[in-house]
């Protein structure tokens, strides 16, 4: 999902140690003073906070997260712990707790997995196998994210999470894009021919059933023109003729961001409907969500996350492990413009959609850092 952070103005005139020293005093004991807390995690950016983190570690020889686990407690302990971390740290722990969990569900892997970038992926990985050896040390050999992926989920989902954590997906240089967006050309950067190969590959699968295993050439122009043998998806289809799965992942998992966004228009120009609103319609879950979230990711990304704030916010209980992501991860991004798009989109502020089935001391800092990072005069 990009979680990049542009390069803000640091605080003047902070010391680290000082605040390290606020802060431990401001959580512990009996009398929390967690509105002390809030106002240095809140006006310090996350390269001052990791310095925090340094600083207390050198002092008192402990980790700050492991002393704030020790003092609090729920949503805001997991907020608090999230603006100490690096962006594929967030991500790489959220996974972590996700598959740890009894009777898991797809919503958090999808939203993670399926938004993420090559590199991303690829530092994810990496992220994952410290947390796994700093569980378990003696079997982590054995384990990483593609086997745990395997080992929690099933069907076509599964193959869908494993084909992404492949990082194959063809991305075109800086410099391609910019000469294509300078001749306003997208085509010199695509293939015009695989993109109508795909986009009739795409509705031959959401729309002719498959009574017998068919071949189907994966044209591209990325790797060696092979043929391969589709086999008929068993148990994805919610209703109707059984439907492949295999081809729409190896499409979609492998063309470019350019290059799916052009089969988005495409396909709506061509046939008078979505791809999304196909898949959807032929396709059940977690495969669904999963793959029209990879399609998403693609062609906007940013409405996508502003999606996922709302589905966070609009069911009986706030679902606050994603509020949490992506407010941490977009903080000193594009927060301004998420909430925007989430005003104009829902009709209503994104702060006062957080539900009262939160606590206070979560609602109160969450809504410190919407409202700080989200001014015109960022902290400095």
């Amino acid at each position: 999902m990009q979680p990049t952070y542009r390069t803000q103005s640091d605080h003047n005139n902070v010391d680290c140690y000082v605040d390290a020293e606020r802060l431990i005093r401001s959580i512990t004991g009996i009398n929390k003073d967690l509105d002390a807390a809030n106002e240095i995690l809140v006006h310090r950016n996350l390269r001052q906070r990791k310095e925090i983190r340094q600083a207390y570690k050198q002092r008192y020889g402990k980790d700050l997260l492991v002393s704030l686990g020790s003092e609090l407690n729920g949503d805001y302990e997991f907020l608090v712990k999230n603006l100490f971390l690096d962006p594929i740290q967030i991500l790489a722990h959220d996974i972590h707790r996700e598959l740890k969990k009894p009777g898991r569900n797809s919503t958090e892997l999808t939203s993670i997995l399926c938004c993420c970038t090559n590199t991303e992926l690829y530092l994810l990985k990496k992220a994952y196998a410290i947390l796994l050896e700093a569980e378990d040390v003696k079997h982590v050999s054995h384990r990483s994210l593609e086997s745990d992926i395997r080992k929690n989920t099933r069907g076509a989902y599964c193959q869908l999470l494993e084909e992404l954590l492949k990082c194959e997906r063809y991305e075109e240089s800086p410099e391609e894009l910019t000469a294509a967006r300078v001749a306003n050309d997208v085509y010199r950067v695509i293939d015009r021919t695989l993109v109508n190969k795909d986009v009739e590959d795409l509705h031959m699968v959401l729309n002719d059933p498959v009574d017998e295993p068919q071949t189907t050439p994966l044209a591209t122009r990325y790797t060696n023109r092979k043929r391969v043998r589709i086999q008929a998806c068993q148990k994805c289809a919610r209703k109707g003729p059984k439907l492949n799965h295999r081809l729409l992942i190896s499409i979609l998992t492998r063309r470019s961001k350019t290059h799916i966004r052009v089969i988005w228009k495409v396909y709506i120009e061509k046939y008078g409907v979505s791809l999304v609103k196909e898949i959807t319609d032929k396709f059940a879950e977690p495969f669904r969500t999963g793959i029209n979230t990879t399609i998403m990711a693609q062609v906007d990304l940013r409405l996508l996350i502003t999606c996922q704030l709302r589905e966070a916010t609009a069911d009986v209980g706030t679902k606050d492990s994603v509020l949490n992501r992506i407010i941490c991860l977009r903080l000193e991004d594009d927060l301004s413009d998420l909430r925007r798009d989430y005003a104009t989109y829902f009709g209503g502020d994104l702060v006062k959609h957080v539900k009262a089935d939160t606590s206070l001391e979560y609602r109160k800092l969450f809504t410190l850092l919407v409202n700080t990072w989200t001014d015109s005069v960022r902290p400095r």
